[in-house]
């Protein structure tokens, strides 16, 4: 939803800027039709799109499994086959993420487009909503090199448009129709188009009402919270990130496995009314209790392990926040200096209420501070830090 209201934004902000014109001024928009889009998508594509857009690797990995993993099977006389041959194109449709991964995988190509700027502050002449564009222009030979530009591109990345479903609209153009050459094929204007099962022509004010009206429609039916919020996120990654936990609850879902979310949940309705203080302030006396700190001498192979999979951890974090965190094998547990306890205060409360609460999920889940932040940091994958949790399961 909020990928689709966003492009439809987009749409009335090129609108506005060229009705902001004082000089009486033509436009012209073009739609193109992207040829079984969602079908010829490469996978590979997608995720390298993914993370040139700074998406973080831990949100990539899972949508790669996910992909990585699709297998067909064939109908034949009324019966299935087994599942065979790993299907490397072709984007999930239906789900709430796939209208941002198709238009990342198309990102590089778009970027391409000769730019023909009618949207303020933008040198951008071209919107995407899936496998529909729209292109602004107000010189007829922009609109057309620019679908060439496209046609190259597209091709090199497996999509082509279906150019009988192309049309061109024309406002404020007073001279003889003229003849527009998309790629092979003449298009003449049209009267008006039907865009995202809306429809754009009359007149451009019309059409703006139209969108606005549309999109306050649509958004009167938000996600909401437990507490009955407004759910709504602090950044794109994470949004994307909810969406494909979202994608996942299939056919059930189920809410205990959407951790996530109840995250999120967590910090939006605050129904404990923390702080970001009262977060922190609760979590620092995990230093005290940390998985890595507290060793076992009794066996003496068990205790080489830790040593060599926990150490070289407690030396990063020591160097990292100057600090002085020595293990111990006693039951009096380790000793956490004063200045030990603010220096991490400062380095957590540096951070966003956001941040700040999925650290302390973290932290619970895996017991231990330094675990948390090394992950944080980047220090250690998501994978490695629980192995390193469950050491003493993995050593017997």
């Amino acid at each position: 939803m909020k990928a689709y209201t966003r492009h439809l934004d987009n749409i009335i902000e090129g609108i506005d800027e060229f009705l902001d014109f004082k000089i009486r001024t033509c436009l012209a928009i073009g739609e193109y039709d992207v040829q079984r889009a969602f079908d010829s998508g490469i996978h590979s594509q997608n995720m390298v799109e993914l993370r040139k857009s700074g998406v973080d690797r831990a949100i990539v990995k899972p949508l790669n499994d996910m992909y990585s993993r699709l297998k067909v099977r064939i109908k034949l006389s009324g019966k299935l086959s087994r599942r065979f041959a790993v299907v490397k194109k072709g984007i999930k449709q239906g789900a709430v993420s796939s209208p941002d991964l198709f238009n990342n995988s198309i990102s590089t190509a778009q970027s391409k487009v000769a730019p023909c700027c009618i949207f303020k502050g933008i040198d951008v002449s071209l919107v995407g909503f899936a496998d529909d564009l729209l292109n602004f222009s107000r010189i007829l030979s922009s609109l057309e090199s620019n679908f060439k530009i496209l046609e190259m591109e597209y091709d090199e990345i497996g999509l082509s448009f279906n150019v009988t479903k192309c049309e061109v609209l024309l406002f404020n153009w007073n001279a003889s129709q003229p003849e527009i050459q998309l790629g092979s094929q003449v298009v003449m204007p049209s009267k008006s188009i039907v865009y995202l099962g809306l429809p754009i022509g009359e007149t451009l004010q019309h059409t703006r009402a139209l969108l606005v009206k549309h999109i306050e429609k649509k958004i009167s039916k938000k996600l909401k919270t437990p507490g009955g919020q407004v759910f709504k996120v602090s950044s794109y990654p994470l949004s994307l990130a909810v969406a494909a936990e979202w994608d996942s609850q299939k056919p059930n879902i189920i809410i205990p496995t959407m951790h996530i979310s109840a995250i999120c949940n967590t910090v939006i309705d605050n129904p404990n009314h923390l702080t970001k203080y009262d977060i922190v302030h609760n979590l620092i006396p995990y230093l005290e209790n940390d998985t890595l700190l507290y060793r076992d001498s009794d066996n003496e192979e068990w205790h080489e392990m830790q040593s060599k999979e926990w150490d070289p951890l407690v030396d990063w974090f020591n160097c990292r926040f100057e600090t002085s965190l020595e293990p111990c094998s006693d039951i009096t547990g380790p000793v956490i200096r004063p200045e030990d306890r603010e220096a991490i205060a400062r380095h957590l409360l540096s951070h966003s209420l956001w941040t700040v609460q999925g650290l302390s999920f973290g932290t619970e889940t895996l017991k231990s501070t330094i675990l948390m932040i090394a992950v944080f940091a980047k220090r250690l994958t998501v994978e490695q830090a629980v192995r390193l949790a469950r050491l003493e399961a993995v050593f017997q």
